[in-house]
């Protein structure tokens, strides 16, 4: 089936996810580039949403592969970013991209947790993921291929750790740190196409995994509709 990237917004806001704990951002507001000749660095990572200020923490940075906590700026509250108020934690290199998330419990003790695993052909322009959800000990997996996904690749403004960036050599989470002034490419809503298809069995992606992600991703979203339905 296909998927409208704006269907993540609405299962956070359905299913009020609580996501898996991220160490602190600095709360300090990134300097102003008319009072600062330093002005905070920006990296872009992949997001299925639309652009709006972010703020991240680099929590480490490999050849790799950089893990970033992820928040939505200073003055910004979730409802407007479209983040939930914990952030997220996202670990994303050239090739690969993985996040998950784990849902509050509900009144009647339905818990729902998620994975999301992608790789990336930055030449075809394509990522190519697995997700799985787990509701109460039943599991689902989708597999979804998305299309366009450098037009989702968005700016955040790095607040601490940057000096952990100098060990990514190959760029990790796209590319060269630029300044606090970088733009998005183009707005995430209707920017690629999202076809994912639930399946019964796991498949394991290859590549590092870093189990402590947090966030949502459109395979999620299948699976976790999927399995809501029955």
């Amino acid at each position: 089936m296909t998927l409208p990237l704006g269907s993540l917004l609405a299962l956070l806001s359905l299913t009020s996810l609580s996501l898996l704990p991220s160490p602190t951002l600095a709360t300090t507001s990134p300097p102003n580039s008319n009072t600062n000749s330093n002005p905070s660095p920006t990296i872009s990572i992949l997001f299925f949403g639309d652009e709006f200020p972010m703020v991240g923490s680099v929590i480490a940075s490999d050849t790799s592969a950089v893990t970033l906590a992820v928040q939505c700026s200073a003055g910004l509250t979730s409802e407007k970013c479209g983040l939930p108020g914990g952030g997220f934690t996202i670990t994303q290199g050239s090739r690969t991209w993985e996040l998950g998330y784990e849902g509050p419990k509900e009144t009647d003790g339905t818990n729902i947790v998620g994975t999301e695993y992608c790789k990336l052909d930055p030449v075809a322009d394509a990522a190519t993921c697995t997700a799985t959800a787990n509701i109460q000990g039943t599991a689902m997996d989708s597999n979804t291929v998305l299309s366009g996904y450098k037009h989702m690749m968005y700016p955040v403004t790095i607040t601490a750790g940057a000096e952990k960036l100098a060990a990514s050599s190959d760029g990790g989470a796209s590319a060269t740190l630029t300044t606090a002034t970088a733009t998005a490419t183009a707005t995430g809503t209707g920017m690629g196409t999202v076809t994912a298809t639930v399946t019964s069995t796991r498949t394991n992606a290859a590549g590092s995994m870093v189990t402590q992600n947090a966030a949502v991703l459109a395979g999620v979203v299948a699976v976790v509709g999927g399995m809501l339905a029955v």
